[in-house]
């Protein structure tokens, strides 16, 4: 008690609990480097240094080979670069001159090489990230374009690396899948593929690029009707290795929204139903990603409406439209505004839903002034039948506009 009421040591928390943040960023790094390629090259390389410090210039060199043949196997231009840096180092202070005369002209036209590897690469992750901004926030939009034409500037021919062309593969679908083309967005899809089943090391160097790959697969599979394909792809999903909790959640959250679309496409709502008890806790923490936790609510709501519980179908609805996350996927939010007026209408509660047209009766988007259309037609007294087989013509002609 008297050791605690001491001053220094009171003082001296803030000491402590810097000490302990990084014993456990320690821990984490050797919990993690089990699994990392990135992370064994990078220790070589530090027992690299110490050899040569040590003057132990021929096992730096045995070493140095090593880490090379790794580094090249997994395409890490930085680590290349450096290590055929070292070589040349190596030949220099053993004064291997003939070798050294040999080898550094041929050794620096490689370290060239990768950095212009490096750049392409860059470029690519830069139009990456940019995409990915663009497509969240508005699905076709101006942004999206001019980053389609920045795209097309870079020669496919230039790309040396499996990392450089899974990319340059991930981005030339991704811009066909965001403005339509479904059929040119499913042939790149499969050429990425293909570049992961002829390199299966690339499965676990450039795992987020993977996930993607089955899991966009996947969203063209399921328009295909498709679902052993995707079935066998959720196989590999859920076979993907990780230690990050955060991953094991990307991965579980994409596996759940494909057999929930599948169970629910299939008919089968008492396995739909077991899958989103399974899972409400998970939802209702707000451990999904904002977009799967958007498309969760909206699978359950529409689960839920087919089999007449509208009322928990309403509840799921209002959690995603009253929060919206951050302008994220206007097409979800479109769909669930779309169905709750819907349930207003199959509820009998059509003074909501007139209100609801009145208030947006000015929209300039041309799917919701569609919709509006066919429910004032529905309120009115128009036929059910002949109604909605012409809003389905007329959204099917919308999407493909």
């Amino acid at each position: 008690k008297n050791a605690v009421k001491d001053e220094a040591l009171f003082n001296s928390f803030e000491v402590c609990k810097n000490q302990l943040y990084h014993h456990l960023l320690d821990g984490l790094i050797a919990f993690h480097a089990t699994q990392s390629e990135d992370a064994d090259i990078s220790d070589g390389i530090r027992k690299l240094r110490v050899l040569f410090q040590k003057k132990l210039f021929y096992q730096a060199e045995q070493l140095r080979k090593k880490l090379l043949v790794k580094a090249e196997k997994l395409n890490r231009p930085p680590f290349i670069i450096e290590l055929l840096g070292w070589e040349t180092r190596l030949m220099q202070v053993t004064s291997n001159l003939t070798e050294l005369e040999k080898t550094a002209g041929l050794n620096y036209k490689k370290q060239q090489q990768q950095l212009a590897e490096q750049q392409i690469l860059l470029q690519l992750q830069q139009l990456s990230y940019q995409h990915f901004l663009a497509v969240k926030r508005n699905w076709i939009g101006d942004a999206n374009l001019k980053l389609e034409k920045e795209f097309k500037k870079i020669n496919p021919a230039q790309l040396q690396s499996v990392q450089s062309k899974i990319l340059y593969q991930q981005l030339q679908s991704t811009f066909f899948f965001s403005t339509g083309q479904a059929a040119k967005a499913f042939k790149a899809l499969q050429v990425q593929k293909k570049l992961f089943e002829n390199n299966p090391e690339a499965r676990e160097a450039y795992q987020i690029q993977y996930v993607a790959l089955l899991n966009n697969l996947n969203v063209l599979l399921m328009e295909k009707q498709a679902y052993k394909e995707v079935l066998h792809h959720l196989v590999f999903l859920k076979a993907i290795k990780t230690n990050s909790l955060e991953k094991k959640m990307r991965i579980t959250e994409r596996v759940v929204n494909a057999e929930l679309n599948i169970y629910r496409k299939q008919g089968d709502f008492t396995r739909a139903k077991n899958l989103l008890r399974e899972y409400a806790d998970v939802f209702e923490a707000g451990k999904f990603s904002a977009v799967y936790e958007m498309l969760f609510a909206l699978e359950a709501a529409i689960i839920h409406f087919t089999t007449g519980e509208y009322r928990i179908a309403i509840r799921y609805l209002n959690h995603l439209l009253n929060n919206p996350s951050k302008g994220l996927r206007p097409d979800i939010l479109k769909a669930a505004m779309a169905m709750k007026w819907i349930v207003w209408f199959e509820t009998g509660k059509e003074d909501l839903l007139e209100k609801a047209i009145q208030t947006e009766k000015n929209q300039t988007d041309v799917f919701i002034n569609t919709l509006f259309a066919a429910l004032q037609q529905l309120i009115y007294g128009g036929t059910v039948k002949t109604i909605f087989v012409s809003l389905h013509r007329e959204l099917l002609r919308l999407s493909q506009d």
